[in-house]
């Protein structure tokens, strides 16, 4: 799946700076997105961020989410030259949305903006969390799977490294882990009526 699109979209939205932000700090920093990289003839956001970027869509109010957030946080710190993570909220409130995110080190599409309705569209996320792990070097797509990357990597920064090479990370995993925690994440929806 090609992300340029998505990255055009992006380009004009000034994303809201968590990983900054100090407990109780109100002042945010702001990391624009500039149109100044060109991915198949098409312009994207080179400074975006990192060579991979993780579009993690979750809310305040899903349990499974408030679980795995701290972990994709340290996940990001641990990363931070080669893989950034802009939250995609599918929040109640914009209070819930700052709420969820304070102190995780994340950037955050502004909650007003109606581009978190276009990425869920584009990415068709029906759970979450969801993390889905672009390549902003190429355009793609490389993995719908990155929470499940990210729960189970054995070793520091070997998830990261297999996405730079365009492998999805999930291979690292036990085929028997991925199918309990897709089942387990249904379950979770489900019961929750989480699931659109």
């Amino acid at each position: 799946m090609e992300v340029i699109e998505i990255f055009q979209h992006l380009a004009s939205v000034v994303l809201i700076d968590r990983r900054s932000s100090v407990s109780g700090d109100r002042n945010l920093a702001k990391a624009s997105i500039p149109l100044t990289r060109t991915i198949h003839g098409a312009e994207v956001g080179a400074g975006t961020v990192t060579p991979l970027v993780g579009f993690y869509f979750g809310a305040k109010w899903c349990p499974p989410c408030r679980a795995f957030s701290p972990v994709l946080s340290e996940f990001a710190k641990n990363n931070a030259s080669n893989f950034s993570v802009i939250y995609v909220s599918v929040d109640h409130s914009a209070k819930d949305c700052e709420e969820f995110t304070k102190g995780k080190s994340f950037l955050s599409i502004p909650y007003e903006t109606g581009i978190r309705q276009v990425l869920l569209e584009k990415f068709g996320v029906k759970m979450f969390p969801t993390l889905i792990v672009c390549d902003t070097r190429t355009g793609k797509v490389i993995t719908r799977w990155g929470r499940l990357a990210v729960q189970n990597e054995r070793n520091p920064g070997q998830v990261v490294a297999s996405w730079l090479v365009g492998s999805n990370g999930v291979t690292l995993v036990h085929p028997i882990h991925m199918l309990i925690l897709v089942m387990v994440t249904f379950a979770m929806c489900w019961y929750f009526d989480l699931l659109f």
